[in-house]
């Protein structure tokens, strides 16, 4: 394969701007009206909410790499900023399970 890193530098920003419209098709989800019944009510937030940053979490993976080849010092924070913000999120997510197993423990 011809190419190198400048040719992955290329990439980067039309990269982020995939991202960054996963990201805010993903947390659009979240507005949705729930669908469904009983149990499965809402479910379509959710998964459209986890199918969206699965592809930006993808995304965020072919950012990293793109912004690693070197180029300045702009372009490889913005080439770090998509996957900090998916390891905020699953922080985030993590956290939110947790506080919840702790403050109200199972029977």
């Amino acid at each position: 394969m011809t190419g190198g890193p400048a040719s992955l530098r290329r990439w980067l920003w039309p990269l982020l701007a995939l991202w960054l419209g996963c990201q805010i098709w993903a947390v659009s989800q979240l507005w949705e009206a729930p669908t469904g019944d009983g149990f499965t009510r809402g479910m379509n937030r959710i998964t459209g909410f986890l199918a969206g940053q699965l592809v930006a979490g993808l995304l965020a993976i072919f950012c990293w790499q793109a912004g690693s080849g070197g180029g300045s010092r702009l372009a490889r924070w913005a080439a770090r900023l998509p996957a900090l913000v998916a390891l905020a999120w699953v922080l985030g997510i993590a956290g939110l399970i947790g506080w919840a197993w702790i403050t109200h423990p199972g029977p």
